[in-house]
């Protein structure tokens, strides 16, 4: 029988951060636990990104994962969006790392054509692909951050599995 992998998958933002705890234990995937961190906008850039490290550090705590992966940050228009959004990518890394995991980063593009076997693929494909992959899992959508999440922690595992 095949060794269980679990791992964290983390789609960082400073309103809503997505989690996904996926399993694979042979050749099926299975969602320990799914949903969206929500900070508070009228917070402290500060209070946000420890709000975001807390949380991570909990859910980790709860679920012990193995590994994690998360999303790059993708340099948009905006120079000071993306620093914020590397800030809070930053602060769901230092969560994982102080609890010893090591966390794998990919690019939103690796991480489509991973799962829908398309790059350019949208959130409500990549939402349809993951219950395909787990129809027993009857994920519901939390504004397709969870769902990002666990395709992150999917592509990771069939990345690390090769």
């Amino acid at each position: 029988m095949a060794a269980a992998i679990r791992v964290i998958g983390i789609d960082p933002g400073l309103v809503k951060t997505g989690y996904g705890i996926v399993e694979f234990i042979g050749q099926s995937f299975s969602v320990i636990a799914d949903g969206v961190i929500r900070v508070e906008t009228k917070l402290q850039l500060a209070d946000r990104l420890f709000c975001i490290y807390n949380d991570v550090n909990d859910i980790i705590k709860k679920y012990a994962p193995e590994c994690g992966a998360i999303e790059e940050t993708y340099v948009n228009s905006g120079a000071i969006s993306s620093l914020k959004l590397a800030q809070a990518r930053a602060s769901a890394i230092l969560a994982a790392k102080q609890n010893g995991l090591d966390i794998t980063a990919y690019q939103a593009k690796t991480i489509k054509k991973t799962i829908c076997g398309n790059g350019n693929a949208d959130k409500v494909q990549v939402a349809a692909m993951l219950s395909y992959l787990m129809p027993s899992n009857n994920i519901q959508s939390k504004g397709y951050d969870n769902t990002d999440a666990i395709a992150i922690a999917i592509c990771h595992i069939l990345h690390v599995r090769k």
